[in-house]
């Protein structure tokens, strides 16, 4: 295959076919003709051996590189959707270090000033807006390095997704990512012996575990710069609303609407991620078991907004057609979240493709019929 002897940069146009996968489901992504728009598209191309040129400079680009398998996932997903992908990572990890240094001042002598996250709960709230799906990919499928600031900004992501569907105004939308960011901060306040122990908590472990939501109230509660809703959230988002949840036992009306919004974003993410002592759960089952509680647990219109950000075939799930092809979904649908991009790598008698092709479902006549991890 001829190569260009100069790099390739943004905006080049390709005079080549570049394969990228496994031998048995190969990929063609960049076709000849085709212009590189994307900085995930030059990353592809120095994977396939290329030489690249990154826009401004190496360093700068390699500061906004996504995890391989969430390349793998959205492997010949449309380059807006890639390129949204790569915001909400830029902003997720500025959100990470915001949210780290934050935790870091608090002891239960000092109650930094919660006003320091607006900054950051306002580029949330942005870069939600922007587009909801890639900034929720990210939550379950790019589980980082620092589990326990990730959760809070994960959290936050699906608060302010799902109160966006639900018509929150802008300000109502920014106190969402900021009870999200803060909503386990009573885990400061509990021993890491217990906090990230890699096995099962015994009874009484568990017992004071789950004080961190009072510990995260009374903590909130005394800042003078905090938001009451906020507060509430930190004690109230492992209420049901059966009455079945701690630490008060609240039931229905008794539990505020952003904690609705927090007990199903908190319960999808600790649940598609990988724990100490168990593995990540797949965000359809995940999504499947919201909807099968939400007879009396959760909150019905807030599970139902989830959906629509993850699509009813998040990213990374396996389906099936009617036609009998396999593939695994690359980008959601935000007109019809049943309907998303899936990339074909399986044909009709459930033989491998020499090489995969990409379905857009709202313009392919396929259907699927069936999904597993």
């Amino acid at each position: 295959m001829r190569r260009p002897t100069s790099p390739l940069r943004l905006a080049d146009t390709l005079d080549v076919d570049v394969y990228a996968g496994d031998d048995d489901a190969r990929l063609l992504p960049l076709a000849v003709g085709q212009k590189i728009e994307t900085v995930s598209q030059l990353r592809q191309l120095r994977e396939a051996g290329f030489l690249v040129e990154f826009p401004d400079s190496a360093a700068a680009a390699e500061q906004t590189v996504l995890p391989q398998t969430l390349l793998k996932a959205v492997a010949g997903a449309p380059p807006e959707f890639q390129t949204s992908l790569e915001r909400a990572s830029r902003v997720r990890r500025k959100a990470a270090k915001a949210l780290k240094g934050l935790m870091e001042q608090m002891s239960p002598d000092h109650n930094p000033e919660i006003a320091q996250l607006l900054p950051v709960s306002a580029d949330l709230v942005m870069g939600v807006v922007e587009d909801p799906s890639a900034a929720a990919i990210l939550a379950y499928l790019d589980p980082g390095d620092e589990s326990a600031v990730l959760h809070g900004i994960d959290v936050a992501v699906l608060m302010v997704g799902m109160a966006r569907f639900q018509d929150y105004t802008e300000e109502e939308l920014q106190l969402a990512a900021l009870c999200g960011l803060v909503h386990d901060v009573g885990k400061q306040f509990i021993s890491d012996r217990i906090v990230r122990k890699a096995n099962p908590v015994t009874t009484e472990e568990y017992r004071e575990l789950k004080k961190h939501c009072q510990y995260g109230y009374d903590f909130l509660a005394t800042g003078l710069d905090c938001p009451p809703e906020v507060a509430r959230v930190a004690q109230q988002h492992h209420e049901r609303l059966d009455g079945s949840g701690y630490p008060n036992q609240l039931r229905g009306s008794e539990i505020d609407r952003y904690s609705r919004l927090a007990m199903v974003a908190d319960v999808f993410d600790a649940m598609t991620a990988d724990q100490v002592y168990q593995g990540a759960t797949p965000a359809w089952q995940v999504l499947a078991h919201l909807h099968v509680h939400a007879k009396n647990e959760f909150d019905r219109t807030a599970v139902e907004a989830l959906t629509k950000i993850v699509g009813v075939f998040p990213v990374g799930t396996t389906v099936k057609f009617d036609s009998g092809e396999v593939g695994s979904v690359v980008a959601p649908n935000p007109e019809d979240s049943s309907r998303p991009v899936v990339r074909v790598h399986t044909d009709k008698q459930a033989r491998p493709l020499p090489y995969s092709y990409i379905a857009d479902l709202r313009k392919a006549p396929q259907r699927i019929v069936s999904a597993w991890a």
